[in-house]
């Protein structure tokens, strides 16, 4: 499935001109409420989860802009805005230097 929608993308691409990252669990629990408390407040870096960035990543225009958003309570309480904006960055180049080297 995720094949087939990666395949559309490149139909929007002169659309898309912002993409956001963040990663997750896969399998994840449907269930409204264990929804909102995830995207809230457990998104995992790019790479930590099982959402396929990389295939995404290399579908996206070169010129679109990335951004990471990844609330996460329990990192929050043990590590600075600092430290977590190094960790976000590095996990972030790590899929688009991933997507480049498979193409």
């Amino acid at each position: 499935m995720r094949e087939q929608v990666w395949s559309t993308l490149p139909l929007w691409s002169p659309r898309i001109n912002y993409v956001q990252f963040c990663d997750g669990q896969v399998p994840f629990d449907p269930n409204p409420a264990e929804l909102i408390r995830i995207a809230r407040g457990e998104r995992l870096f790019p790479g930590m989860g099982g959402i396929d960035l990389v295939g995404l990543a290399r579908t996206i225009p070169a010129d679109a802009t990335i951004s990471v958003e990844v609330p996460h309570q329990g990192w929050a309480r043990r590590i600075d805005a600092q430290g977590r904006a190094a960790m976000a960055r590095e996990a972030t180049l790590a899929i688009l230097r991933k997507a480049a080297e498979d193409q």
